[in-house]
């Protein structure tokens, strides 16, 4: 006579554990992929906005013919920086932080917003140095952070600090 054996209740309770354990073990791992993802995402963004921004100033900086010291403002995290520019329909061109966005205004033109809605501007500084017989060159200071949670929570700050000659 043959013997036949069969799967035990605690057999079968034993490989479903083990089964829910793996499938536990690569959910996370799967998860914690998905949210690296995201996390890189955001933070490539703020990184183009940190390029974008200073490209776009240090261009107009370079560009200009010289800088109208009465109407920026220096020295200060919300700063302004007027720019008198050789092409007359883009003078002046003007740099201003407000409500966590840097504007750039060319000539009679309507504002522009140079950072995109997912990132805030904290600091916008410039610092004025003039020096005899040099061109005058402006220092750039800018703090950018993300907007949105999960990066916000984490307190990444991403800064640019620039010093630039004006045209002569």
């Amino acid at each position: 006579m043959k013997h036949q054996q069969a799967t035990t209740l605690v057999e079968i309770l034993i490989y479903f554990a083990v089964v829910v354990v793996f499938l536990l073990v690569a959910m996370t791992f799967a998860l914690q992929i998905f949210t690296a993802n995201g996390l890189s995402a955001n933070f490539n963004e703020l990184q183009y906005n940190v390029d974008f921004v200073t490209q776009r100033v240090s261009s107009a900086i370079q560009r200009a013919e010289s800088v109208d010291a009465g109407s920026s403002v220096f020295d200060q995290d919300s700063g302004t920086l007027v720019l008198v520019m050789t092409d007359t329909s883009d003078s002046p061109t003007t740099f201003t932080l407000t409500s966590g966005n840097v504007y750039m205004t060319e000539g009679v033109g309507s504002p522009i917003q140079l950072n995109t809605n997912t990132v805030t501007v904290d600091k916008l500084l410039f610092h004025q140095i003039s020096s005899p017989k040099t061109p005058d060159q402006i220092m750039f200071d800018a703090a950018f952070l993300n907007a949105q949670q999960d990066i916000a929570q984490m307190n990444k700050t991403f800064t640019s600090h620039t010093t630039l000659s004006l045209r002569q």
